[in-house]
């Protein structure tokens, strides 16, 4: 059994989390069997190719396709250069790292109830790897990051606190990556984040296990945590096509419908008042971008900015699908997605702009007929929460919920 921690380095060093196996094999060093398992082949060719000399980095090698069976990696030094590397289409396809499977690997390696693994898209190098059950009989989501620096780290704990309440438990790869102040805050809420290299090993076979003080000090993070320290806890959280409900003792599952999301923000922000239209939108902050009861919902110049982004975006799509880059694509397709909703929902019949006051009316018509449908169905499964929803849940053009004691709903 040896450590992981130059592993989990190395993966937070690499910028995309996708090359060509021989790169893989030079981040990952002798712990590449338990990296190589956890790669998937994508339908990519790569540009280039690690220099054959490991010590050169500088070194730039093009991969020139001739054929299948024919491709070389030439130095881009011209004369005086390295020699040519002759190569196969094997050689040079893009493998990319599958974030759901290290996370079953990790989640199966510390004892993790584990569930599907998912992805959270807002948040790069980020994974649900399963739950942590609680000194106190609680099951904690547990989540793996791979965020490369201190403040991406950060901003990864901030949403995921937004989004539990701070019950939670990341797994970050390094204990030096994250700053005091941010897991101090993260345990005050009854959280904790820990390193994988101090959690994880690897056995004589290139298999993730439990390092020997993995259990300790999983019961030292939550050990002192009681029912009578915290408040009760309860989920409300989505897994596939149902929503997984715990509360006041009783489980069930409710079938997925968009007001069970509209439910599930509004549990995410207690005693905040939320727009109809925001929350319709599937955004929770302060900025919105209705702006009252009259005129129109986008101006001209606005909604003539997001077109220009989208011709933008299509662009720098193109560039790092031809780099490569795995997350950059991902990123783009996210705030593409966003851009076309929101000038889908400013403009109407042939892309005018659409008047405020009539989007806001449909918002509030629509969200409120979405909740009253789902409460009609967690109703018939499970009559207490129903109760408390409908004492707690103000509903119409502005909404909120306003339970009278704190709960640590996990979402």
């Amino acid at each position: 059994m040896r450590s992981t921690a130059s592993l989990w380095r190395a993966l937070e060093a690499m910028p995309v989390l996708s090359g060509v196996r021989e790169a893989w094999r030079r981040a990952a060093g002798a712990d590449y069997a338990a990296i190589e398992r956890l790669l998937r082949p994508t339908n990519r060719l790569a540009g280039n190719y690690p220099c054959p000399d490991a010590a050169d980095e500088g070194c730039a090698r093009s991969v020139i396709v001739h054929g299948d069976d024919d491709i070389a990696a030439i130095c881009c030094r011209g004369s005086g250069g390295c020699e040519t590397v002759a190569l196969v289409r094997v050689d040079v396809v893009v493998h990319r790292l599958d974030l759901a499977l290290l996370a079953r690997a990790v989640g199966a390696a510390l004892g993790l109830e584990i569930e599907q693994p998912t992805a959270t898209h807002e948040l790069a190098r980020t994974v649900h790897a399963g739950n942590c059950r609680h000194a106190a009989g609680v099951a904690l989501p547990a989540y793996v990051t791979l965020a490369s620096d201190r403040s991406a780290v950060a901003e990864v704990i901030e949403r995921l606190v937004a989004r539990t309440g701070g019950r939670l438990l990341v797994l970050r790869a390094n204990s030096d990556g994250v700053a005091p102040d941010v897991a101090e805050s993260l345990r005050v809420r009854g959280g904790a984040v820990l390193a994988l290299a101090d959690l994880v090993a690897i056995d004589d076979h290139g298999v993730l296990v439990a390092a020997p003080v993995a259990p300790g000090l999983l019961q030292d993070a939550f050990g002192g945590t009681s029912a009578a320290d915290t408040p009760p806890a309860a989920v409300f959280r989505k897994q596939g096509i149902t929503w997984h409900v715990e509360f006041e003792g009783r489980t069930c599952s409710v079938g997925q419908s968009i007001g069970m999301e509209y439910i599930a923000e509004l549990l995410r922000n207690p005693h905040r008042d939320i727009h109809s239209a925001k929350l319709r939108d599937g955004v929770a902050h302060e900025e919105s971008r209705v702006r009252g009861s009259a005129g129109d919902a986008l101006d001209s110049e606005a909604l003539q900015g997001y077109r220009n982004r989208l011709a933008d975006i299509d662009g720098e799509l193109a560039d790092a699908e031809e780099r490569a880059d795995v997350v950059g694509q991902e990123r783009l397709q996210r705030e593409r997605e966003k851009l076309l909703g929101e000038v889908r929902r400013a403009t109407g019949l042939g892309g005018r702009p659409r008047h405020v006051a009539d989007d806001v009316e449909r918002a509030r018509q629509a969200v409120s007929t979405a909740i009253h449908r789902a409460k009609k169905a967690i109703k018939r499964e499970h009559s207490p929460l129903f109760n408390h929803l409908d004492g707690t849940l103000t509903i119409g053009l502005v909404l909120a919920y306003r339970p009278d004691r704190e709960i640590a709903w996990i979402t």
